[in-house]
């Protein structure tokens, strides 16, 4: 076994102990509010203290930075989500994961997404594939979607920390639902990344107000190239101009 399995193991368990300890914790209604719309809750730190506890047993010599804790970045160190979609949890709906990342010289190689309420494990390292294990025991390969942008269901996000910017938003989103198939909001960024890789939903797009319409365009095109699929990303492009561009107060 490489070192890399190795420590795509470690991260593997790390992350199922803190789902046990989400799992364990039960409801929780109440938490800190950091920002408009962004909740802490104590289930976050035990989370967060039950991997790191973990992981300073199993690697010593890799650092951690942590979401609650912080740390100090190396040229190797651990990368820690311990509860993303901590509204869902407060809310007692379960999408909701814990993400582990080796980081290496500033590029992550080792990545883990466990979401503890589906018991689904998502593993990924450098030249080792991708995986997912399922609530039964098995495991798969990960594979993309092969859709064609037409048919496509989009994950994304919504601005509700900008409640400002939502007459744009609306029109945001009447010219993707035009577009796409449909459109996808579960509420935790790293299930959004995980559910892409293994052909649940097609390529993210985590804010329909800011991202760059060329960026969509080129990154679709090359995802699309490599799977041999025909699309019209120039036409995506131009709807999602379409979106940023808006006047606010035009829905």
């Amino acid at each position: 076994m490489t070192e890399r399995r190795d420590l795509l193991s470690v991260a593997t368990r790390a992350a199922r102990v803190g789902g046990s300890t989400i799992l364990s914790a039960g409801r929780v209604r109440e938490g800190v509010e950091k920002s408009a719309g962004d909740y802490v809750t104590a289930v976050d730190g035990a989370s967060e203290r039950a991997i790191a506890g973990f992981l300073s047993e199993s690697t010593p010599d890799i650092p951690l930075v942590g979401e609650e804790g912080g740390g100090t970045t190396t040229d190797r160190y651990w990368l820690v989500d311990p509860l993303d979609g901590t509204t869902n949890f407060l809310h007692g709906f379960p999408i909701v994961a814990v993400s582990v990342a080796l980081v290496e010289e500033g590029r992550p190689t080792v990545g883990v997404v466990h979401a503890p309420f589906l018991h689904e494990t998502y593993t990924a390292a450098s030249g080792e594939g991708a995986w997912a294990e399922r609530a039964d025991g098995t495991s798969v390969r990960l594979e993309v979607s092969r859709r064609a942008v037409d048919r496509a269901v989009v994950g994304t996000g919504f601005p509700f920390r900008h409640k400002d910017v939502l007459p744009r938003y609306y029109r945001a989103l009447r010219a993707a639902l035009e577009r796409f198939e449909d459109l996808r909001r579960p509420g935790a960024a790293a299930l959004d990344l995980a559910w892409v890789a293994a052909g649940k939903t097609n390529p993210a797009v985590a804010d329909l107000l800011h991202i760059s319409p060329r960026t969509v365009q080129t990154h679709l095109e090359r995802i699309y190239r490599k799977l041999g699929v025909e699309t019209r990303t120039a036409a995506t492009a131009r709807a999602l101009e379409a979106m940023r561009d808006a006047p606010v107060g035009e829905a």
